[in-house]
């Protein structure tokens, strides 16, 4: 029974090469085999003479080895991998993928666990970007490439993992190696509807290879985004339409067709910023009214971040029509900003926060009150 062959001081102690015959890979052992032993003849009497006749024509078979087990070192071929990591937001928090909205997160996480079964350590190359609802590439997303050294399997044919905690800061987390990747957040500065992790990777070269060759050899992995929703920096714009007003004006509107009326409203707000509004009217086909303006009184206090202790702020929406246009009004198109682009402290948002305009009344300058809550 033949337990192990040592090829190392084959070609010249570089060990046992592949050679490439008719298409495949091949193991060709060439070398000089020394027999050793003794000759009997089994004749009574033999000539001196006779002898420089005789050849010795040795014959050797072997039956066919099945390798179980190799030791050594081996660059096997390693598809690459190419993962798509979809972002599912909150509904509540849908519009934070509008165009125009950029943030910089405090510190974006990604959880990475590779599983391999191969008695040979891995480097592993990773790349990361995102892509919009398009399925188009962000600008900028891009993140540098990172190298992680994978662990051989423990067992041959049985998965060992190794775990990775991708962070901006460096978050460490029992189980997981910590990679800090200092510019992470430019997956997700515009927020993405996807990010995409592309890996290579190859046998790390630096240690000896140990292969068990009847178990089944495989690399997996998992993978976990985490946002959590806290800022250095961003602009966020929030859309949103007061609709019907058209209804609720048909009875007055031939006396209000020109002049100024104030709509006010108190502004109830969670949101741990100071918010701007900003409203455009609009015709019953979702087109700006160009006879009527509107300018806003004041910008929107910040909140304290949580839902029990709303800051209220007294809005008053200054409404001027001219050439007779109020009954074309259906709708005020709302748009609420926020910014902090200086990154002076990190903020914290969650799907609990909320902005709520309540009390709102239409004002006219003749001393027309029209309530437009119900």
């Amino acid at each position: 029974t033949v337990t192990g062959v040592d090829f190392s001081k084959l070609n010249s102690g570089e060990g046992l090469k592949m050679k490439k015959v008719n298409g495949k890979n091949r193991l060709i052992i060439n070398v000089q085999v020394s027999l050793k032993g003794t000759l009997t003849i089994q004749e009574a009497t033999i000539d001196p003479d006779q002898l420089d006749h005789v050849t010795l024509i040795p014959e050797m078979t072997t039956t066919s080895l099945q390798a179980e087990r190799f030791t050594g070192m081996i660059d096997p071929h390693i598809d690459p991998i190419r993962e798509s990591l979809s972002i599912d937001l909150d509904e509540d928090l849908d519009f934070l993928k509008e165009d125009g909205v950029v943030l910089d997160v405090s510190n974006p996480q990604i959880l990475l666990t590779v599983g391999n079964t191969i008695g040979i350590p891995l480097n592993l190359h990773v790349k990361m970007y995102a892509k919009n609802r398009h399925g188009q590439v962000i600008d900028r997303s891009q993140v540098e490439e990172t190298t992680l050294q994978i662990k051989a399997a423990e067992v041959d044919g049985e998965v060992t993992e190794t775990s990775f905690l991708f962070s901006r800061q460096g978050s460490s987390r029992q189980g997981y190696e910590a990679v800090q990747i200092s510019d992470l957040a430019n997956l997700v500065k515009v927020v993405p509807d996807s990010i995409i992790l592309e890996m290579t990777g190859e046998a790390d070269q630096t240690v000896t290879h140990h292969i068990d060759l009847g178990k089944a050899l495989q690399v997996t992995g998992s993978y976990e985004v985490m946002v959590p929703l806290q800022f250095n920096a961003f602009r966020i714009h929030y859309k949103d339409t007061i609709t019907g007003l058209t209804k609720d004006l048909e009875d007055i509107s031939d006396k209000l067709k020109n002049g100024e009326w104030q709509l006010k409203m108190t502004a109830e707000n969670t949101v741990p910023v100071e918010l701007t509004l900003d409203v455009v009217p609009l015709d019953v086909d979702g087109n700006e009214i160009s006879g009527v303006s509107a300018t806003v009184s004041e910008t929107i206090a910040a909140g304290h971040g949580h839902e029990a202790e709303a800051v209220k702020t007294p809005i008053t929406i200054t409404l001027k029509s001219q050439d007779g246009k109020l009954p074309l009004l259906e709708s005020l198109a709302i748009e609420i900003t926020a910014e902090n682009e200086s990154g002076s402290g990190a903020v914290s948002f969650n799907a609990n926060q909320s902005l709520r305009l309540t009390g709102m009344k239409l004002i006219t300058d003749g001393g027309f009150d029209l309530d437009l809550n119900e």
